[in-house]
């Protein structure tokens, strides 16, 4: 019987790394860095703190403004507090989340 491979953090991120299709750009935006070692780390880590906090404050806000019954009977909850807070100016919160 083979070996078995034990799943690792490093085996198990690897497919989401390749999910996000901006990886296969990587070797070109490091061509063009003046200082990739001290560069790239530093961006990857910005911009997941940043993605991190702008996802928590999207739904720190969701909460703020419907209670939970109401988002879990909405069907799209950007729509639903769009239509509570825009009143008439909501048609472009659905164009605004296809574009993002």
């Amino acid at each position: 019987e083979p070996p078995r491979i034990q799943p690792t953090l490093h085996w198990r991120s690897t497919r989401d790394f390749f999910a996000y299709s901006g990886w296969s750009y990587l070797n070109c935006m490091i061509e063009e860095m003046e200082n990739p070692k001290r560069d790239l780390p530093r961006g990857i880590v910005i911009s997941i703190i940043l993605s991190t906090v702008i996802y928590l404050l999207t739904n720190i806000a969701y909460f703020a403004i419907l209670t939970p019954r109401e988002i879990l009977n909405s069907q799209a909850v950007a729509v639903t507090i769009a239509n509570r807070l825009f009143g008439a100016a909501a048609f472009i919160v659905p164009i605004l989340v296809s574009l993002s």
